[in-house]
């Protein structure tokens, strides 16, 4: 739970009202390497904090399994409250020690500790800006140019997830991902 709670440094010294009230409401989860988080006939209620492991998040579509994001130590996950469940899949690419907490519970924090906002904004908006600096370079660059940015970018997810994932994780083939590595 350390890398958790180092994310309060933004609060200067949380109050102990919030951290018990957290340390209260955050549930602890073992999820074993190949075992899925989030399914597509599940609606999700919880966001996670990945404080140790790996998390995937993919899609499969005609068969095939397309790679949408990847959530390292530190990450959060937000498995978010909807009508209908969403077609992607979450699943630990390694042992991974997840806490969560609920949504209701969330809202129920933020509402007793606005401060709290302030620890879940940077980790909202680096989600975020992941998001979009993938679409932008999956638009505007070329196969080889999109595979360095990711060693360039993210050495430590090239070193975990297996070439297939990564293929298609920046929508290349996993032939053509060889290839490119073969002139490197």
């Amino acid at each position: 739970m350390n890398s958790l709670f180092e994310n309060f440094s933004v609060l200067g010294s949380p109050s102990l009202e919030l951290v018990d009230c957290l340390l209260n409401l955050l549930h602890e989860v073992r999820l074993p390497r190949r075992e899925h988080l989030v399914t597509p006939d599940l609606i999700g209620r919880n966001i996670y904090f990945v404080e140790s492991g790996l998390l995937m998040i993919y899609y499969v579509q005609k068969g095939k399994t397309f790679s949408s994001q990847f959530i390292k130590e530190g990450g959060l996950y937000l498995s978010m409250e909807g009508a209908k469940p969403y077609p992607e899949y979450t699943i630990a690419m390694e042992d991974c020690l997840l806490y969560y907490i609920s949504n209701a519970d969330l809202r129920f924090i933020q509402e007793q500790f606005p401060e709290f906002s302030a620890v879940l904004l940077p980790l909202y908006q680096e989600s975020h800006s992941q998001s979009i600096e993938l679409s932008n370079i999956l638009r505007l660059m070329n196969a080889a140019g999109r595979y360095k940015w990711l060693t360039q970018s993210h050495p430590e997810i090239v070193r975990r997830v297996p070439a297939r994932y990564l293929a298609t994780y920046i929508g290349i083939t996993e032939v053509m991902l060889s290839r490119i590595n073969q002139k490197l």
